[in-house]
């Protein structure tokens, strides 16, 4: 019979999951163990090892396994014609059902909003960033707009200067010629009297 090796192979899985403390293993292989039991249409059995798995995922507050434990007891108390507790096992499952639902939600709008934030205050250091690159670029050209106009100022002045001393250079010069112009006349005149002067001893 296929069921029998079956909770042959599950009652070994307990024995192990009992001595090395699986508790998840545990309550699976319960919920197993019921399963079958149920199958075989011995419902008072499989009641007794989904109520033994429904304990120990209530202790390790698994809600996901909760909510199939409620299902199967709800499900065998059906079989049973038992509808009130059938009922009752239902409410708990949907309760738990939608309770899981809601913090999968919450879950996922957290994991949203933290994507968004995170996203914008990526966002907003690019944005940060792209600013300081541009002020550095403001700085480097009003660097080299500065250096422009120190260098064209200071060529200026150095042309100044130039043309300045060439210009005292020339007026100097000028003066030294009209200098020499004058001495020059002068000189010529003293001699053209000197000899006009000898000319009338003579005569």
């Amino acid at each position: 019979n296929e069921n029998d090796s079956a909770l042959v192979m599950y009652d070994e899985a307990l024995k192990i999951s009992k001595q090395v403390g699986d508790v998840y293993a545990l309550g699976g292989t319960y919920g197993n163990i019921g399963y079958i039991y149920k199958k075989e249409g011995d419902y008072k059995k499989a009641l007794d090892y989904f109520f033994k798995a429904l304990g120990i995922v209530k202790e390790i507050g698994n809600k996901e396994f909760m909510i199939e434990s409620y299902k199967n007891i709800a499900d065998t108390y059906k079989d049973l014609k038992d509808f009130e507790k059938a009922y009752q096992y239902y409410e708990l499952y949907s309760v738990t059902k939608d309770s899981v639902l809601n913090e999968s939600s919450n879950r996922s709008l957290i994991e949203m909003e933290t994507k968004y934030d995170t996203e914008k205050k990526d966002s907003e250091i690019k944005m940060l960033n792209k600013d300081k690159e541009l002020q550095a670029a403001d700085i480097r050209q009003q660097k080299i707009v500065l250096y422009v106009v120190v260098v064209g100022l200071l060529l200026i002045l150095a042309f100044a200067v130039v043309v300045l001393k060439s210009y005292k250079q020339k007026q100097k010069a000028n003066k030294l010629l009209i200098f020499l112009i004058v001495s020059i006349t002068r000189e010529g005149s003293s001699i053209h009297f000197c000899q006009r002067k000898s000319t009338l001893k003579e005569i």
